[in-house]
């Protein structure tokens, strides 16, 4: 096994546990009065709650695949934890540029 999945499969499971718990907290998200009408929330609520299942089943099928010989896609599925941190960090940064900050965004007020 390569020096990266080495590394990055305990790290990944490792950071599941503090993940799970960011999960059940992610609702809180909607706590501002029309929150819930701002697609950048929305897209931090879901890559929050997903963060935990990807650190998960990433480890497992990159173990997989390196088991079956495939050792690049053993590489890019380890990848895939970062898919949910990058869509956060993504959203956060959008959702500070067109709405100052705020999870209730008049700008997408039906």
């Amino acid at each position: 096994m390569n020096l990266f999945l080495c590394i990055a499969i305990p790290v990944s499971l490792f950071t599941a546990i503090p993940g799970g718990f960011m999960a059940l907290m992610a609702t809180m998200l909607f706590d501002a009065p029309g929150s819930q009408n701002n697609p950048f929330t929305w897209a931090m609520h879901a890559s929050i709650v997903l963060y935990p299942l990807f650190a998960i089943l990433c480890p497992m099928l990159s173990w997989l695949a390196h088991a079956s010989g495939e050792k690049k896609r053993a590489n890019l599925i380890m990848i895939g934890p970062l898919v949910p941190v990058a869509t956060t960090i993504i959203a956060d940064f959008f959702n500070d540029a067109i709405c100052d900050g705020k999870f209730d965004c008049p700008m997408f007020m039906p």
